[in-house]
């Protein structure tokens, strides 16, 4: 059960210090929480659901993350947390977390957002066909 209590000792036990402010953010598969540290950042912690993807492909998952942020593509990679792992296990869950990130909605009326977001594609799929 991810009782409140739970999410703060498993972050813990991640190797993270939350300071008990939580707040659930959308998300129609998993659990995720947007959460404040101790040394006054903030972070997004996801809870998987559990029997839904195995750990081999979260971790693809992730590590195609980190390789975006590497070639600098504006995405959030998941944290080495506690273990090195980016995927940490506590009693049955399993949990990642990311840095906190802003933003808001583009202006999809806008022809040169338009052209941004085409170019920010092609360099996604210039990172993944390598």
């Amino acid at each position: 059960d991810l009782t409140p209590e739970f999410m703060l000792d498993a972050l813990d036990a991640a190797g993270l210090r939350a300071d008990g402010r939580m707040l659930q953010l959308n998300s129609f598969e998993n659990r995720v929480l947007m959460l404040h540290l101790e040394d006054g950042g903030a972070a997004v912690a996801k809870f998987y659901r559990p029997g839904r993807w195995s750990d081999a492909q979260i971790l693809e998952e992730h590590a195609f993350a980190a390789e975006l942020a590497a070639a600098e593509v504006p995405v959030t990679a998941p944290w080495p947390l506690a273990g090195g792992s980016t995927l940490f296990h506590c009693q049955g869950q399993r949990l990642a977390v990311t840095p906190r990130q802003g933003g808001r909605g583009p202006e999809l009326e806008d022809p040169e957002v338009l052209r941004w977001i085409g170019r920010l594609l092609a360099r996604l799929h210039g990172v993944g066909r390598q």
